[in-house]
Order: C-alpha cells, then sequence, then structure tokens
C-alpha cells in the first residue's frame, strides 16, 4: 500500500450509532474496533414471558434457545425452520419468523471470550450453527444458478453458507424473531427470495435508498453512515496498513475517516450497496476474541458474504486491494 506514516491519535469519544455495537469494548490495537467504540451500546430487556427485546433494534428474540418456542432446542432442517417459525404462537405473538442473517448477525456478542458468542444472561443458545432465512443466489452459467443460505456459528460467530439444493437435509438450530414494532433500524438484505416464508419473501428491514454524493462518498440514510471505497496501488495490504491508510485519509475533505467494524463492513453485503462494494475480501476492525492477533473481514472473493479471521499481518495476494473505510455523518 502506499501509506503516510506518522499518525498523531486523538482522543476519540464514544461514538453514537444506529446500529448495534460488536460488543468488542477492550481496545487491542490503536484505532481499532475497541478504540472507536462504534455503535448503539448493546442492551437486553427481559420481557418475561420467554422473551427478550433489543434495545438497540427493537427486535424480539425467543429467550430460551432450548426451549419450546426454538423446536424444543434440535436442529430441524431449513425448510421445517422457516414454517416452524412461522406458524409460531408464542408469548401473545404470531408474527414469528426465521430471523434474516443480518438479524442474527447483530446478536453476535464479539467481546465474549467464551461460546457461545453470545450475551449469556440473556439468550441459552448452543454453540454452534443457526439457520438464517436469507438465501443468496449465484449465477453460473452451468449446471445454472445455485442458492445458497447463511448460517451462523454461535461457538465461533462466523458466517457460513449451505447450498440448499446439493444439501436439503443438513440439520442446524433454529432462533425465531419477530418484529420490530417501531421503525426498522437494520437495513433490508435484499436477498433473493427461494420459497414463501424466507428473507426474500418478507424483506424486513430499512430499505431507503442509498445517496450517491458528489463528491465520490456515498451516504446510507437507515444508518447514518458514509463510506468511501478505496482501490490501492499495492498488491497486498496487511490489516495495520489498511488502518493507517484509513486514518490518514482526507477523502472528500474528511478526517475522520475508520475502517468498519465487523457489523457495519456486513452491511455492504447487500444489492442496496451495489457499486460499493466488489467481489474482494475487506478488512473490519473487529478483533477475533479467541486470539486478538488476528481480525475479522468479509470474505467476498470466494465465498460472498461469510465473515472470516485472519492474521493481522495476513497479505491478500488479489491484483488489486479493496478497502472500504466509514464514517459517521452529522445528526
Amino acid at each position: 500500500c502506499s501509506l503516510i506514516s506518522n499518525i498523531v491519535p486523538l482522543e476519540i469519544p464514544r461514538m453514537g450509532g444506529i446500529l448495534p455495537a460488536t460488543g468488542q469494548t477492550e481496545s487491542y490495537n490503536k484505532f481499532d474496533d475497541g478504540f472507536y467504540l462504534a455503535g448503539c451500546n448493546k442492551g437486553y430487556t427481559d420481557n418475561n414471558d420467554g422473551t427478550i427485546t433489543d434495545n438497540c433494534t427493537g427486535l424480539m428474540w425467543i429467550k430460551h434457545g432450548l426451549g419450546l418456542g426454538a423446536n424444543n432446542g434440535t436442529t430441524t432442517t431449513w425448510d421445517n425452520a422457516i414454517d416452524f417459525c412461522n406458524n409460531l404462537d408464542f408469548a401473545g405473538y404470531t408474527d414469528w419468523r426465521l430471523p434474516n442473517y443480518k438479524e442474527l448477525f447483530s446478536i453476535v456478542d464479539f467481546g465474549t471470550q467464551s461460546a457461545p458468542v453470545i450475551n449469556k444472561n440473556y439468550f441459552g443458545v448452543k454453540p454452534d450453527r443457526y439457520w438464517t432465512s436469507s438465501v443468496w443466489k449465484e449465477h453460473r452459467e452451468y449446471p445454472g444458478p445455485v442458492y445458497y443460505v447463511y448460517t451462523i456459528d454461535f461457538s465461533n460467530g462466523k458466517t457460513y453458507r449451505v447450498n440448499i439444493k446439493d444439501e436439503p437435509l443438513t440439520d442446524f438450530y433454529i432462533l425465531p424473531v419477530r418484529g420490530p414494532d417501531g421503525p426498522d433500524v437494520l437495513p433490508v438484505t435484499n436477498t433473493n427470495q427461494y420459497r414463501q416464508g424466507d428473507d426474500g419473501d418478507w424483506q424486513k428491514g430499512c430499505n431507503l435508498e442509498i445517496q450517491i454524493n458528489e463528491d465520490g462518498t456515498k451516504t446510507d440514510p437507515c444508518t447514518n453512515l458514509m463510506w468511501q471505497h478505496v482501490q490501492l496501488d499495492g498488491a497486498y495490504c496487511s490489516w495495520e496498513k489498511a488502518v493507517e491508510y484509513a486514518e490518514n485519509s482526507d477523502f472528500a475533505g474528511y478526517r475522520d475517516w475508520r475502517l468498519p467494524n465487523i457489523q457495519e463492513l456486513l452491511l455492504t453485503d447487500s444489492v442496496r450497496y451495489r457499486g460499493l462494494s466488489h467481489a474482494w475480501d475487506y478488512w473490519s476492525s473487529t478483533a477475533y476474541y479467541f486470539d486478538n492477533n488476528q481480525h475479522w473481514y468479509l470474505g467476498n472473493y470466494v465465498k460472498r458474504g461469510e465473515t472470516k479471521t485472519s492474521n493481522q499481518n495476513h497479505f491478500s495476494f488479489h491484483w488489486d486491494i479493496r478497502l472500504l473505510f466509514v464514517r459517521n455523518i452529522d445528526d
């Protein structure tokens, strides 16, 4: 990367934000996720009826992932998971559904150092993979389109894809969700509809159009985040250099660019962000809680939308490197 050195760090107050924070509160490296603490402080309300409400998103969740509201804590196929949630009558509510992958990812706690990676004071889930309702259609000339369903692993927080046609009988756990009853906080995923009752059918989430600004930036009115897409002139870029590049950027006259955390970065895996993110891997500022020498990145190069971790000195040997920088816009 072509970089400017000798960054002078500033005293950064905790940032506000519409999106939930990652939960990472310890800073392992200057300018990382724990340094900025961007986002809405994670917090939950126990409704004392077997449900939990996320104070940031307004989403209501089944509390006991091993109870009646979650298929008695047993695994099931994706089709059965959707049907179970859509037909669930629990705590006086009948509008339960299988969460999309951004909703389920929003309750992963990236600050915990023991599995399952979730706030254990409120949720009882297995340290295992859970279904989401989101389907990604991958276009191929032969043998035709491939449909992948996203899952999230609460043993480590990573997202994985399952080929729904090749593996229709694969079993994972479920955690139903409903709401929010107020305005949508999380953006819509814009994933494809594969069947009735899936994410593409529900289309839950904020769907305000991304604003393309004359200065080359893009603003998401759903999240109050401004984005900058960067193409470097080198053939590789470590995490440390990516952070340094973000901190030195004065693109469009702004000096408060930063590397996005993993919650923010996952947002870009969406049709709404078409033209901003591409089929490349992108670093986040979030450290891997089990090994803080590793950091999370969004893997779009081989398996789109999968979140992974890598050593911070790892070099990506693609033809060119893509970075995404973000800043909070003024209220």
